[in-house]
């Protein structure tokens, strides 16, 4: 996993036990790392030196337990609709990142 990936997983876990200004400050941290973890990835992506890698980090944050809060439905109903629609456009953004970086993938051949 990578920094950024546990760092937001670690506030995300923060969040969790403090009150809901807190919360929310916590969750704001953990969705700026998110970010700037997926321009990371993107310009991985786009360089072409590192689609796969880039690939496999995104899908990390598909299954990481801690991003639940923030990541299914159900859990991003319980949020403020401003702080909702970032994470729902993170997501997003994420998600056409994840396709781009599979195209990518598909068009490398496999090493013999």
């Amino acid at each position: 996993m990578d920094a950024r990936l546990e760092a937001a997983c670690a506030a995300l876990r923060c969040s969790q036990r403090e009150g809901e200004q807190q919360r929310a400050y916590w969750r704001s941290l953990a969705r700026s790392w998110l970010r700037d973890d997926l321009q990371q990835r993107a310009a991985q992506i786009r360089s072409g030196s590192a689609a796969l890698q880039a690939r496999r980090a995104l899908g990390a944050w598909q299954v990481a337990s801690e991003l639940a809060g923030v990541r299914e439905a159900q859990a991003l109903a319980a949020l403020p609709d401003a702080e909702r629609e970032e994470w729902r456009a993170l997501w997003s953004s994420a998600d056409e990142l994840c396709a781009e970086a599979s195209a990518k993938i598909a068009g490398i051949p496999l090493p013999r």
